[in-house]
């Protein structure tokens, strides 16, 4: 679980269907003693595992990843340089999962725009 050590929800805004969420990374997480040493980079396993902890935590259920439809992967995030970013996303409830569609950006630079589906485990 990254929530709460690697990165905490600022500010949570939501609606029916859709989510905006301000988020800061813990730039002195362990994990970027080795992804890397002196230039801290955000994994992308990392940036998917973020976006279903904050789905689990709107939604107060585990989720599981189902499909990754479209992950592109635009700019690295460095937790020192943008400790702060936002991440929003439409919220699509199917009969059998919820389909994720958005990216995680600050001001005009994206980092990741995705489509993603869940199931409720």
């Amino acid at each position: 679980m990254l929530l709460g050590n690697f990165f905490t929800i600022i500010n949570k805004e939501i609606t029916d269907n859709s989510a905006t969420l301000l988020i800061s990374i813990n730039a002195a997480h362990p994990i970027f003693e080795g992804h890397f040493p002196g230039q801290p980079v955000v994994p992308g396993v990392c940036m998917i595992q973020m976006i279903k902890e904050m789905m689990e935590s709107i939604e107060g259920k585990p989720l599981q990843l189902k499909k990754a439809d479209q992950l592109k992967f635009l700019a690295i995030i460095n937790p020192v340089e943008n400790p702060l970013v936002n991440i929003t996303f439409s919220i699509d409830h199917k009969e059998d999962n919820i389909v994720l569609n958005g990216r995680i950006y600050k001001d005009e630079l994206n980092f990741l725009k995705f489509k993603s589906s869940f199931i409720l485990i």
